[in-house]
């Protein structure tokens, strides 16, 4: 018994889908939670190297525990374990958002006739595509993307400033 053409048809399928959602999830995150991004976008700007370690930390300590409280035979531990993982994509989905709005500024900065929402949409786009590339993506910018999103996205959830008062 070997791979089928349906086989490959999930995968390939369950990857696209992956990459359309977590595209919307960047650009939604950015219009529904505007100052949230933009605090998210801020802790990025202010202080990168804190937002990479905070979120490499929690990723880890804060990954490795919901996977082993996932794994016990309770399901009130798999809810919590699901919740979660819901938890930590919500908190990815906002500093993504935060990423996509730096490099849109970027772009806007670059080309002065990018509507902000299609340089939005386009960031958002390079950012997912650029994270999907074979083993460098898979390996090195995915992993650095996650860090990032989840550190500046705790960051801007824990922030008592207001946005204009900060760095960017």
């Amino acid at each position: 018994m070997g791979i089928t053409i349906g086989d490959v048809l999930t995968v390939v399928f369950t990857v696209l889908a992956f990459c359309i959602s977590s595209w919307a999830m960047m650009v939604a995150g950015a219009h529904l939670f505007e100052n949230r991004s933009i605090r998210a976008r801020d802790a990025l700007l202010g202080s990168p190297w804190i937002s990479l370690l905070v979120g490499f930390l929690v990723t880890v300590f804060g990954g490795t525990l919901l996977v082993a409280v996932g794994a016990q035979p309770l399901p009130a531990l798999k809810l919590m374990a699901l919740l979660g993982y819901c938890a930590f994509a919500l908190v990815a989905a906002l500093g993504g958002s935060a990423i996509a709005r730096v490099l849109a500024d970027r772009m806007t900065r670059s080309d002065p006739q990018f509507s902000r929402v299609g340089a939005l949409g386009r960031a958002a786009g390079l950012i997912v595509a650029s994270c999907i590339l074979p083993v460098v993506g898979w390996f090195v910018l995915a992993p650095i993307v996650l860090f990032f999103s989840i550190g500046c996205g705790l960051q801007a959830l824990v922030s008592r400033r207001e946005v204009g008062d900060s760095v960017a």
